[in-house]
């Protein structure tokens, strides 16, 4: 970006409210301003402060160009974190390509009570990332625990996804504590679990042809099967004689799983407490099934 006025530019708050007014046309979101500034700010390397402290900056072509490009491939249908390349999840920047799922702030849940739990069983110092995608939840929960020997484990059946978590794990400085395998669910990981949490797909096969998010991101990441409950089903079913008290399963679950969740955790932990919980609109979204102490 040019370090002065200069008439015959692109000022910086021209450029603002045309790449709103674009985004607002083209795709009516409630947030177009938000998401014009975050474009700005991807191209120019600068933030939201120095937008608006100095609004007539003059902007160079070739940036102005860039955002224009960038605004013109967002409003075709390619999500803003696949075209900056990276996205936040739980205030810390990932690495993210169409071979993995966009991390969203829902999930966040899953991070804030594995790190609880953590705080109140301190001899647990290995826990298992199923389906591990960008590598996010284990990266977060590596980063923000108290205890700094703890270890993950992650599993992804995508070669893809996993190259993107081990950049993950470099991006943040953990590689040295976290082992990455490519396995089918949880059939990788041997008895004597006892912290595990899965972000697995879980939308309907049916819904998911309905669904915009099914046009950008991996369909491998959210088809859930025909209930969308399939592959929680095998890992819940596997994980029983994988499990060591005290446990705690953690899993992200679609909104229509309240009562198949509820059923078929008690089938297979009888003795457990399970919890289905919601995220903060109302919607069912968590199964939580805890071990007692030993």
């Amino acid at each position: 970006m040019d370090s002065g006025s200069d008439p015959t530019g692109t000022a910086l708050n021209q450029l603002l409210r045309e790449t709103a007014r674009k985004i607002d046309a083209e795709l009516s979101p409630d947030n177009a301003a938000v998401e014009a500034v975050w474009i700005l700010e991807h191209v120019l390397k600068i933030h939201a402060p120095k937008i608006y402290a100095e609004p007539n900056q003059s902007v160079s072509a070739q940036d102005a160009a860039r955002v224009r490009a960038l605004t013109d491939a967002y409003i075709a249908g390619t999500p803003l974190p696949y075209l900056f390349g990276e996205w936040y999840f739980y205030g810390m920047p990932f690495n993210v390509t169409p071979s993995v799922l966009i991390p969203r702030p829902e999930t966040e849940r899953l991070v804030d009570v594995a790190l609880s739990w953590l705080a109140k069983n301190p001899s647990v110092g290995v826990f298992a990332d199923i389906g591990t995608g960008s590598g996010c939840i284990t990266c977060a929960l590596l980063k923000n625990c108290k205890r700094g020997g703890l270890r993950a484990v992650m599993t992804d059946v995508s070669d893809d996804a996993l190259a993107v978590a081990r950049s993950n794990l470099d991006r943040h400085a953990l590689t040295d504590r976290a082992e990455t395998i490519r396995g089918y669910l949880s059939r990788p990981l041997p008895a004597g679990q006892h912290l595990i949490l899965a972000n697995l797909p879980y939308i309907p096969s049916a819904r998911c042809e309905t669904l915009d998010v099914a046009a950008h991101e991996p369909r491998l990441a959210l088809d859930g099967g025909p209930d969308g409950f399939g592959l929680i089903r095998e890992t819940l079913a596997d994980l029983r004689l994988k499990v060591a008290d005290p446990f705690l399963i953690l899993c992200e679950i679609d909104d229509s799983h309240r009562e198949i969740a509820a059923s078929f955790s008690r089938s297979v932990y009888p003795a457990d407490r399970i919890t289905i919980g919601n995220d903060d609109s109302g919607r069912t979204r968590y199964l939580r099934i805890e071990g007692a102490q030993p």
